[in-house]
């Protein structure tokens, strides 16, 4: 039997077991007022429409979700995240979405202009740098 190191009862019905969450992998769960949310490993960021608290919880913590609205979870670590409800209870909607990557890839990075003064300056200290060198070992 697997044991769960839970401080409040377990709730009879399990909606996700040990789901995996990637590093700002999301959860949306709509309409999971009373459920709970155990956080198995990793961290993750709650937070719950129409509440203005924010939530981070680490490994082993657990979170009541109040709200009758949409509850998003993201991982700020990757995570395996473990969600109850009361047996009774109408099961919430729960999706996994897609997240975004921190920069579109070969997008470049920097301002333009900047970019071009850097290459400038690079081009200007690559061709110097050889007689640069030559002087220093003629001169010792």
């Amino acid at each position: 039997m697997d044991r769960k190191p839970w401080n409040e009862p377990f709730d009879e019905q399990v909606l996700l077991n040990g789901a995996a969450l990637p590093y700002r992998g999301l959860l949306s769960i709509r309409g999971g007022r009373g459920a709970v949310l155990f956080i198995e490993h990793g961290e993750v960021w709650v937070t719950q429409e129409g509440d203005q608290r924010d939530v981070v919880l680490s490994a082993g913590a657990w979170f009541r979700l109040d709200r009758d609205g949409t509850a998003i979870v993201q991982a700020r670590r990757a995570a395996a995240v473990t969600l109850t409800a009361v047996a009774d209870a109408p099961v919430p909607e729960i999706r996994t979405l897609p997240h975004g990557k921190s920069r579109r890839p070969g997008r470049r990075r920097g301002h333009p202009l900047l970019r071009t003064l850097t290459a400038l300056w690079l081009r200007m200290y690559r061709r110097a740098a050889p007689s640069i060198s030559q002087r220093l070992a003629a001169s010792v």
